[in-house]
């Protein structure tokens, strides 16, 4: 019996926002394509160990800490697809409008301490600021990104750091551009 038989599949739709909690088991399906966004940790286990023909090694299963360590990791409380749906998807927010472009929070500090991720939708121009570093990817469309004087072109499925103090980023496209932005832990201070 395959592990896969032990989940229920939870029909998702492009553009559906979830966030996964540590120690719930879960498998992504097949045809799916997504962005995951991942708390910063040591921790990966694999409760699969074959996939496509190819074999998963040892040491790669359960961190070297056997499966016991493994095992005590994971939730294993039932949940029904509904209960799935109240908790862990997430609804988008508008943050920023900005002419007719708009920034989104999709996961932030109400679901983990770890990151936040926005989703900016760029319909001619859009002006980023940001009080820390991050990481973008385009995730529809194409466009630039203007710093300082100077265009670069952005495409789907392009990646960007933006460091930290860089200051005021302009987004342009003449079409339509989908920017997601992940961000580290927003300051306690």
């Amino acid at each position: 019996m395959s592990t896969l038989n032990c989940f229920e599949k939870i029909p998702i739709k492009p553009e559906d926002v979830f966030f996964v909690p540590g120690g719930m088991p879960h498998a992504i399906g097949e045809g799916v394509f997504m962005i995951e966004v991942m708390e910063p940790t040591d921790f990966a286990v694999r409760i699969e160990f074959e996939r496509g023909g190819y074999i998963l090694p040892e040491e790669s299963r359960f961190m070297n800490r056997g499966i016991d360590f493994a095992l005590s990791l994971f939730s294993y409380d039932p949940s029904s697809v509904d209960t799935i749906r109240d908790k862990y998807f997430c609804e988008p927010r508008v943050l920023k409008t900005d002419n007719k472009s708009s920034e989104y929070t999709l996961i932030n500090k109400r679901q983990t301490p770890c990151f936040t991720v926005n989703r900016i939708n760029i319909k001619e121009s859009y002006v980023k600021e940001a009080e820390s570093f991050y990481i973008c990817i385009v995730s529809k469309g194409s466009g630039t990104i203007a710093i300082e004087g100077q265009k670069y072109p952005l495409t789907e499925g392009a990646k960007f750091f933006v460091p930290h103090q860089t200051g005021s980023l302009v987004f342009e496209s003449k079409n339509e551009m989908e920017i997601i932005a992940t961000f580290p832990p927003e300051d306690s201070n």
